[in-house]
């Protein structure tokens, strides 16, 4: 039941042409059409960059017994939920969890985020953040397609961060919250649902109910909170780099050369040449 409770209840940080994309699943979700029970795909997140002998670069599973010199590889790619998806990627809640197992590892030398996201939910990329800022060794983001609002977030709490091209698309730094009014679907079911609070009870569900009413004052609040502190977490990690009255804190998405430009990126690289150009500095 998590994956519903993120739906309904989670203030999410995503691409809006992201987020569309899934309500017809969601809408299933939601009445009972498909299962939140449902086994989830199978997903290893994690592989391991080295160099062989020739220099050559060697993408494989995670192996605990070399003694060579590696970079984990966590990928990021889709919504970001903190809970498992029910048909979908591991959340990270559990990517955390193995990021930093890994980084417990001596043959770890380095980790890169590999990411290919519209955003997701606002807490799942919170943590993610605050556990990449928790991590020893050096961490590296690499944005392959999209790397928008949460999933910026996460990339901005790396000590670096590429692009795959110029025309991967970059920022949606910003919240918004949807909700959706099921009373007339409902309704049109033949079920009219009645709801009685306690009579102390007067705030409660307040910002869901008084928002269908068309008052979105509560919503407004909450969003405009999540968001400051958002804005404030990118502040942060990206403070040094950021062009002096660049305006990246409105939720616009720029293109790769555009981020570069006001420092929302380090680089644009193609992925092979990004690790190999990492292994080699660790190498140094």
């Amino acid at each position: 039941m998590n994956i519903v409770n993120e739906i309904i209840r989670g203030v999410w940080l995503m691409q809006p042409d992201t987020a569309r994309g899934y309500y017809p699943m969601i809408h299933k979700v939601l009445t009972g059409e498909v299962s939140p029970m449902a086994e989830s795909a199978k997903e290893n997140p994690v592989s391991i960059a080295q160099m062989d002998t020739g220099d050559n670069l060697v993408i494989d599973t995670l192996d605990e017994d070399t003694d060579n010199d590696l970079i984990l590889i966590m990928d990021i790619f889709g919504p970001i939920t903190k809970y498992d998806q029910f048909c979908g990627p591991l959340g990270m809640a559990a990517k955390t969890r193995m990021l930093k197992e890994a980084d417990k590892l001596d043959q770890v030398k380095a980790h890169v985020i590999h990411i290919d996201s519209g955003g997701g939910e606002g807490t799942a990329a919170r943590l993610m953040a605050e556990a990449i800022g928790s991590l020893s060794k050096p961490t590296f983001a690499f944005i392959d397609g999209m790397g928008a609002s949460a999933a910026y977030w996460i990339a901005s709490a790396c000590d670096f961060i590429a692009a795959s091209s110029p025309m991967d698309r970059i920022g949606s730094i910003g919240t918004y919250i949807s909700i959706a009014d099921y009373t007339k679907w409902y309704l049109d079911q033949g079920l009219r649902i009645i709801d009685v609070y306690a009579s102390e009870s007067s705030d409660k569900n307040r910002d869901y109910l008084d928002a269908i009413e068309g008052n979105t004052a509560r919503l407004q609040s909450m969003a405009d909170t999540f968001n400051t502190h958002f804005l404030s977490a990118v502040m942060e990690n990206r403070h040094d780099k950021l062009s002096e009255g660049a305006k990246w804190n409105t939720g616009e998405v720029f293109f790769a050369q555009e981020a570069l430009d006001i420092g929302l990126i380090d680089a644009i690289s193609t992925f092979d040449n990004y690790i190999s150009e990492i292994l080699k500095t660790l190498k140094s």
